[in-house]
């Protein structure tokens, strides 16, 4: 499995409660890089099985609508570090592993190091007891709030305590399209999307008992990993 990077963490948004991993010596940061890469990995097991997230991903394979789906060079750091089975959905929340406790830091590497990275039902409960808190955005208020995640933008923003899944394809690929094609199709596409909106948002609360935001994002509107130092935002 491959871990986050020092490099690709400094590009979370929000990061209203980013651990300073530059603070870190080497073998501490790798250690809590790889505990957030796998709790993420772990999350979107849950995800799959809790609330069927690959459905999402099968109702736009299936729509008939054209999403192209990204090449690997074309993801951001929450797209590469999805599971390998979702091409177009994606867990957008961050993972704040300092939000566990002391002896539920302890407690996760005992289950990493006893059952690997398949998930398993000891990781279901574990993840299922904690992930509420280690997705939280932390803006320092006593309450709910709402941030942005990615662009300083209405449709970017979701509150504090939400699931937030991110959709993403290839989105201004004309594939073989004409210009006039392109625009009728898109115009499906988002309505597409948008009706998947709801069902998520009722889904989330019915299921999870939290809130749930379903986000749009394009090339526009992430931070590319290649190279870290361009950035489309």
């Amino acid at each position: 499995m491959n871990f986050i990077t020092r490099e690709e963490y400094d590009y979370i948004q929000p990061n209203t409660d980013r651990i300073d991993i530059d603070k870190m010596n080497d073998n501490l940061a790798k250690s809590y890089l790889a505990l957030t890469t796998i709790y993420r990995k772990m999350l979107i097991k849950y995800l799959i099985k809790k609330i069927e997230l690959n459905k999402y991903d099968e109702l736009i394979k299936n729509s008939g609508l054209d999403f192209v789906k990204l090449d690997d060079l074309q993801k951001d750091i929450y797209q590469k570090y999805n599971d390998e089975s979702l091409e177009y959905v994606y867990l957008r929340n961050n993972i704040y592993i300092s939000n566990l406790t002391d002896n539920e830091r302890i407690e996760f590497v005992k289950l990493i190091n006893k059952g690997g990275f398949e998930y398993n039902n000891n990781y279901e409960r574990f993840i299922e007891s904690t992930y509420q808190r280690v997705i939280v955005e932390n803006t320092g208020r006593n309450e709910v709030s709402f941030v942005n995640y990615g662009p300083a933008n209405i449709p970017f923003m979701a509150t504090t305590n939400s699931l937030v899944i991110g959709v993403r394809w290839d989105e201004y690929n004309l594939n073989g399209k004409s210009d006039k094609e392109w625009d009728i199709n898109h115009d499906k596409q988002i309505e597409f999307i948008d009706s998947l909106k709801n069902g998520f948002d009722r889904k989330c609360a019915k299921e999870l008992d939290i809130p749930g935001a379903l986000i749009k994002y394009d090339e526009y509107s992430v931070y590319m990993k290649y190279p870290a130092e361009e950035i489309k935002y």
